[in-house]
């Protein structure tokens, strides 16, 4: 029996059935790639290694192929323990990103002068200190902002328009949005926080080049916008917060996902036991 054929058995087996809805596609989706592939079990690993994607991804195709072939070998739809061929351990993961640490977030937030530049430096500050995702940002409204604290609502399909943390207004945040209330003057409830000079809401597509910009002419080096997230994530750990506190502010479900975040650099490591 061909990967194809156990591959569409599994999906319609019981053990297909149990996983959540999101699963289901991932695995559909990624399964229908490897179908796709030819030759026997090792050929479709090397050719997963060979694929365009990041470690991640590859693992998730790794995972899926023998996930498949786990449960053909445990209905005895195949013979031989196919998994036990392929290599144990994961792909390396992407090493740990960059971020925008608290100082540079400061120097940004001081620097910018121009009505542009503060336009798309503050957006970056407000996602320092907020710890949201720049798609959370971007659908920001005035209903969201209260006297104390930012509703932060979800970007995800299933979590798209419901509230899924609440971020206290610092005195950084404070003079963030006093100044895009002074660009409106009189904003409604329903517009958007974050506009551009010409009243438009900002978005993904341009957003990043003009914050490079911006960065970069205050003599830093810039990032990617998720970075301020993963900034204020070390920022409070180094603070003394718990990395549930952490995990709170981040919005995360999964602890384990709140830790990628805070994976020490090889600078760190080497300097964490110094003066012990």
């Amino acid at each position: 029996m061909n990967f194809k054929e156990l591959s569409q058995q599994y999906i319609n087996s019981p053990d297909f059935s149990a996983l959540t809805e999101t699963t289901q596609k991932n695995y559909i989706s990624k399964i229908k790639h490897l179908t796709n592939m030819p030759g026997d079990t090792n050929d479709r690993y090397q050719a997963i290694l060979k694929l365009g994607v990041g470690n991640g991804t590859k693992n998730v195709y790794v995972s899926v192929l023998k996930t498949v072939l786990s449960w053909a070998f445990r209905q005895r739809l195949i013979e031989n323990d196919l998994v036990a061929c392929l290599p144990r351990k994961r792909l390396v993961e992407t090493p740990q990103q960059d971020y925008y640490t608290l100082e540079e977030i400061e120097a940004v937030r001081a620097g910018v002068k121009t009505k542009k530049d503060k336009i798309y430096g503050y957006f970056l500050v407000a996602l320092f200190y907020t710890g949201a995702r720049p798609s959370e940002l971007y659908n920001l409204t005035w209903e969201d902002v209260g006297e104390e604290y930012i509703s932060i609502k979800g970007s995800k399909k299933r979590e798209e328009g419901k509230v899924s943390r609440m971020c206290t207004i610092t005195p950084e945040l404070l003079d963030v949005l006093d100044y895009f209330k002074s660009i409106e003057y009189f904003p409604g409830s329903k517009e958007p926080v974050f506009k551009t000079i010409s009243g438009l809401k900002l978005n993904a597509s341009n957003t990043l080049k003009q914050v490079k910009k911006v960065v970069e002419g205050l003599g830093m080096k810039p990032k990617q916008l998720r970075c301020a997230r993963a900034g204020l994530a070390t920022t409070m750990l180094k603070a003394g917060y718990d990395i549930y506190a952490v995990q709170g502010q981040l919005g995360h479900k999964s602890i384990g996902t709140t830790t990628r975040y805070l994976r020490p650099s090889l600078e760190e490591k080497a300097n964490m036991f110094k003066g012990f």
